[in-house]
């Protein structure tokens, strides 16, 4: 909506739109919402090890080079350019200086919600340590708010770690079991197409201490990441507004 300057259809909801080329901009949807008439820029694919529903009208852009490499697999022509739009967010709400209040910030997947460890640590740190809700919210701008307010961040959500990784907060990749239902394909492609040298996350089974997490903020380095390559091919965005 920030990049098109239009109101958002869900295409789902309007039978009348079935015909008409719908884009496929943000999640791992690839996989399973692909019509003939999609158009991708940006989504990506969650397990690879599925056929491709249907081949897209075109492909301009997609999460990573996993994904492009599926979709080669499938058939299917794909450029190399690489990014989650959610990387896009500093362009639309810039935060150039916002005051520090917690030590580490927590994101967790849907699946982890309620997660007995995380529960237990928020409330022994309840003054340096925040959990942030990116489902539930009534204004985006105030999620990125609460992350950039903490020096560091741990989320078992993939887009925990993309916007922090887009605000440059320091964050690690977290999981609560060696087998969750997403797999670790849709961060390993994600982490491809920033250049993060990171293949596991930090399993998480014990009591969380909050020194022993905070080692890991000096070891981050900010990510590789071309907004302008991705805004050159974005289908819909207002051509007479410029991003800086």
């Amino acid at each position: 909506k920030e990049l098109s300057h239009k109101r958002i259809l869900n295409y789902w909801d309007f039978f009348n739109l079935r015909e008409q080329p719908n884009f496929m901009v943000i999640g791992s949807i690839i996989g399973w919402m692909t019509n003939k008439d999609s158009i991708i820029w940006g989504s990506g694919v969650r397990e690879p090890d599925n056929p491709l529903p249907a081949i897209p009208r075109k492909v301009l852009a997609v999460r990573g080079p996993l994904t492009r490499k599926y979709l080669i697999s499938q058939g299917v022509e794909c450029p190399e350019i690489y990014g989650d739009p959610a990387l896009l967010l500093p362009k639309i709400y810039p935060l150039s200086f916002v005051n520090k209040k917690y030590l580490i910030g927590v994101i967790l997947h849907k699946n982890d919600l309620g997660n007995s460890i995380i529960k237990e640590f928020i409330e022994r740190e309840r003054n340096k340590a925040r959990q942030i809700d990116i489902k539930h919210y009534k204004d985006w701008r105030q999620v990125i708010k609460e992350i950039v307010e903490c020096e560091m961040i741990i989320s078992s959500s993939l887009h925990g770690l993309i916007l922090s990784d887009a605000y440059h907060i320091p964050n690690i990749w977290i999981k609560f079991s060696d087998e969750t239902f997403d797999g670790s394909f849709k961060y390993l492609d994600y982490f491809a197409s920033v250049k993060r040298p990171i293949d596991r996350p930090l399993i998480i089974r014990s009591r969380l201490d909050l020194s022993d997490l905070l080692q890991y903020k000096d070891s981050y380095s900010p990510i590789t990441f071309d907004a302008q390559k991705l805004l050159s091919v974005c289908p819909f965005i207002d051509k007479n507004k410029i991003l800086p």
